[in-house]
Order: C-alpha cells, then structure tokens, then sequence
C-alpha cells in the first residue's frame, strides 16, 4: 500500500511539473482538449480534439493520436484517498506507415471508452468519487522526429447513487 501511494505521489508531482513547464515554456505546439462525459450506456468516455495551432503541417502517427490504444496516451485514476484503479494497458506497436497530416489550423477528434482500460470503474464511480489524470505525448514525422512536448490535465467524475 505504501508503495502504492508513493507510485500515486511520484506521478502528481510530474503531473504538476509538466503543466508548470507547459504554461511557462509554452511555444509552437499543437493544442489538445480533453470533455470527459458519461455515454448514452452510462459509461466514461473523454471525447478529444487535437488542433494544429502551429504555423505548419505535422505529421503524426495514426497509432499515436490521442484516442488510440497506445503508449501516448497515459491515464490514472484515484478515488480521494489517493487509491489507484486497476488499469490494463494495451501494448501496440505502432504502425510507422499509417500517417496523418494535420494543416495548420486544422483539428481532428476521437473518443476514448476508459471501461476497457479500468474494468471495475463503472461499479467504482457508483461508489465514490473518481479523479481521472490524463497525460499525452506524440511525435511529429513532418521534416523529421521530433517529440511533442508532454500535455496533460485532470478531471473528476462524481459518484452515481
């Protein structure tokens, strides 16, 4: 348990240094939004768009954008005392010849179902309350690979009755 909640400790802590380098070191980068909402099943879902918001094109792995089952994008969820969620992470090798071009101001959107990942969080969220951490990191193909800076935010789901 111990060990759990410095695992919990180590990540709120990057999660904070991240969003402190994001707003102070903010430059060129694509811009990402994360609405989380409950679907028409009852389930958590968090609809995202990602925007171009650079002077040009980017090039980024299909596998990599922000609603795909890979390493890109990273979840935890807590309840208030800081207890983790059991997360089953998917393992995919990313396919380096599926590509998308994203024009400068342009955007795309995707959803994400997190039940697959978290398999007893529709039960948990009827229990108590959830905070969803997310964090997200691509690549840009367009001249040559380049790591996107690491965005990240936060939101709470309140429990059902």
């Amino acid at each position: 348990m111990k060990m759990h909640l410095q695992l919990i400790y180590k990540f709120l802590l990057l999660f904070m240094f991240v969003t402190y380098c994001n707003t102070v070191l903010a430059k060129d980068m694509p811009e990402i939004t994360a609405i989380p909402q409950i679907n028409s099943s009852h389930q958590v879902e968090i609809f995202f768009t990602l925007k171009n918001t650079t002077r040009n094109p980017m090039v980024i792995l299909e596998d990599e954008l922000p609603w795909q089952p890979s390493i890109a994008m990273l979840f935890v969820v807590v309840d208030r005392t800081g207890g983790a969620l059991d997360q089953i992470i998917p393992l995919v090798s990313p396919n380096f010849e599926n590509t998308v071009e994203l024009k400068s101001g342009a955007s795309l959107s995707g959803t994400v179902l997190l039940s697959p990942r978290f398999p007893s969080l529709d039960t948990d969220r009827r229990k108590r309350q959830l905070i969803f951490f997310w964090t997200y990191q691509s690549s840009d193909f367009s001249t040559r690979l380049t790591k996107l800076d690491r965005v990240g935010g936060y939101f709470v789901v309140p429990s059902e009755p």
